[in-house]
């Protein structure tokens, strides 16, 4: 059985705040790289940007914790800057082809309205249900869609801008709420236990009075839940009589003479419905 689901995430308000002020006018390539020197896969990231952008204009953010020998990788920028830089750049790549993972700043720079030039095969190529325009096969496709944007090619830029809207479509708040709240209608816990970690996820998710929550087996814990209406219902299947009734059961088969074979699979018990009281 296919026990997947998708929970839509949102982005930062910060970046949504930010939404359309993109006006282009720094005819520079924009790319976010942290750790270069750090983490050898980072490197690679770097090294194969270099390798085809780095003659173009660019501009590489993203925290070093050591020092990086190249004028163009600015490091950490803070809120300010960063800000600029998505108002500003001619456009974004991105370099990504991993199927399951996405960064955030491709997505905010196509709040912006900044055209975002990526690879495909990753999981942003999934999100862009529009034309694809910045979709790119090979770095050298990715490479000649930047020089055009570089040379002012606006018909290529606004194709790109048109079809991230697709992308930004599925990240909007509303549509986080929405999903978020159909998997909260769904919610069913098991036991008690689980009842009472069901009600700290939905106190975190701001949703207490919103979600009913049941559970089973009556514990002491869930008791104070059930007063004040956290947890609606629980049940009670008596477990401290369960031995017994499983003993009742065999002497009930020895009494008759009756083969286990010829038992019952099923054995009905005593359980009660807990409510508030």
């Amino acid at each position: 059985a296919n026990r997947g689901f998708h929970l839509p995430i949102t982005l930062p308000a910060e970046a949504w705040a930010r939404e359309g002020t993109w006006t282009g006018g720094d005819p520079s390539v924009f790319f976010v790289c942290p750790g270069i020197n750090s983490h050898p896969e980072c490197r690679n990231i770097y090294d194969d940007f270099k390798a085809h952008f780095g003659n173009l204009p660019h501009v590489i953010a993203g925290r070093q914790t050591t020092p990086v020998d190249d004028p163009r990788v600015r490091g950490f920028m803070d809120a300010g800057e960063y800000a600029e830089r998505f108002r500003t750049a001619a456009l974004m790549f991105y370099h990504s082809t991993e199927p399951r993972h996405l960064h955030y700043h491709p997505v905010e720079a196509m709040a912006t309205g900044m055209p975002v030039v990526y690879m495909r095969g990753g999981l942003l190529e999934r999100f862009d249900t529009g034309c694809q325009a910045g979709a790119c096969a090979s770095f050298a496709e990715a490479r000649e869609k930047a020089e055009r944007i570089l040379a002012g090619d606006t018909g290529l830029v606004e194709r790109i801008r048109e079809s991230q809207k697709t992308v930004l479509a599925q990240w909007r708040p509303e549509v986080a709420r929405q999903g978020w709240n159909a998997w909260f209608c769904r919610f069913k816990p098991g036991n008690d236990n689980m009842a009472i970690g069901a009600v700290s996820a939905v106190r975190a998710a701001g949703k207490l009075g919103k979600v009913l929550i049941g559970g089973y087996d009556n514990i002491d814990a869930i008791k104070a839940m059930l007063a004040d209406g956290r947890v609606v219902a629980t049940a009670d299947q008596h477990a401290d009589q369960q031995a017994v009734y499983g003993i009742e059961t065999a002497l009930k088969a020895l009494a008759t003479k009756t083969p286990q074979a010829k038992l019952s699979g099923v054995v009905e018990t005593p359980v009660n419905l807990v409510t508030r009281t």
